[in-house]
C-alpha cells in the first residue's frame, strides 16, 4: 500500500501489518468503523503506508503521503538523535572533573613555581607539562578495549552487539521485556490433542475439524494450518473421499 487510506469499500480484504505489529496474523480490512479502537493501525476502516495486501478487494480514499503518513512519522523518530545513554554521561562527568582538577593544579603550579623561582615563563612551560600528565589520553582506548572485551565475551554467549557502548546500559539493566513471537517462538501452532466436551479423545472431533478447515473459504489461519498439518502427518486426509 503506497500510502495512507481509509477504506470506503472492501469485500475479504486481509493485510499483512506485520511492519508494524510484528504479528503474521493477517487482519481484515472493512468500511464500517464502529468498534473501538487504541492504536491506529487497529482501526477497521483504515489502511497504512507499508502494509501488503494479501488477499481481498478493496477501494480506498488517500488520506496522508510520504513523511506525514504513520510510517513516516515512525522512520523520523528513528533517524532523529538518540539521547545520551547513562554510560556517556558518565564519561562527560569524568572528563569534567579531571578538566577542573588540571585547572586548579596548573593555576597552583604556576602561582608556586613563579613566587620560588621568579620566572614566569618558567612556571607556564612546567604548568603546561603537568596538565599534559594529568590529561587521561589513554581513556577512550581504555574504554575501547573493555567494552570490546565484553562484546566478545558476549559473542561466546551468542548475542551480537551492535553498539558496544550499549553494553554498560545492558548491565544496568532490572528488567528486560521481549517479544516472543517471531523472536522467541517461530510463530507456529501445533496440534497436540484432540478432545471431546467430555475431555476424552475422539478421533471424530478431528476429522469434523479437518473437514472444517479444508473446506473453509477463505485464508487458513495458523488453526487451520495446525489441523492440516496434522491431519496429513497421521492420514486424516483419507478420510475425507467419503464425503466428497
Amino acid at each position: 500500500i503506497p500510502a495512507d487510506l481509509r477504506i470506503i469499500d472492501a469485500k475479504d480484504l486481509f493485510l499483512d501489518q506485520a511492519v508494524f505489529t510484528g504479528e503474521s496474523v493477517l487482519v481484515e480490512k472493512v468500511s464500517d468503523c464502529s468498534n473501538p479502537y487504541h492504536e491506529i493501525f487497529d482501526i477497521p476502516n483504515v489502511a497504512l503506508m507499508g502494509s501488503s495486501v494479501v488477499s481481498g478487494l478493496g477501494t480506498g480514499v488517500v488520506i496522508n503521503t510520504g513523511f506525514d503518513t504513520y510510517l513516516g512519522k515512525v522512520g523520523n523518530k528513528v533517524t532523529t538523535k538518540k539521547s545520551e545513554t547513562n554510560f556517556d554521561k558518565g564519561i562527560k562527568q569524568i572528563s569534567r572533573l579531571l578538566i577542573r582538577y588540571m585547572v586548579v593544579v596548573c593555576l597552583a603550579v604556576i602561582v608556586i613555581d613563579g613566587v620560588i623561582k621568579q620566572n614566569i615563563d618558567e612556571a607556564i612551560l612546567f604548568a603546561l607539562s603537568v596538565a599534559v600528565g594529568i590529561t587521561p589520553s589513554m581513556l577512550p582506548m581504555i574504554l575501547n578495549v573493555n567494552l570490546t572485551k565484553g562484546s566478545q565475551a558476549l559473542a561466546k554467549k551468542n548475542t551480537l552487539v551492535k553498539k558496544i557502548d550499549a553494553i554498560q546500559n545492558l548491565g544496568a539493566i532490572d528488567i528486560l521485556c521481549t517479544d516472543k513471537t517471531g523472536t522467541l517462538t517461530e510463530n507456529k501452532i501445533v496440534l497436540q490433542k484432540y478432545i471431546d466436551a467430555r475431555g476424552i479423545e475422539n478421533k471424530s472431533i478431528l476429522e469434523y475439524a479437518y473437514l472444517n478447515s479444508y473446506y473453509g473459504t477463505g485464508l487458513k489461519n495458523l488453526v487451520d494450518k495446525a489441523i492440516l498439518t496434522y491431519g496429513k502427518e497421521n492420514k486424516i486426509d483419507e478420510y475425507i473421499e467419503k464425503y466428497e
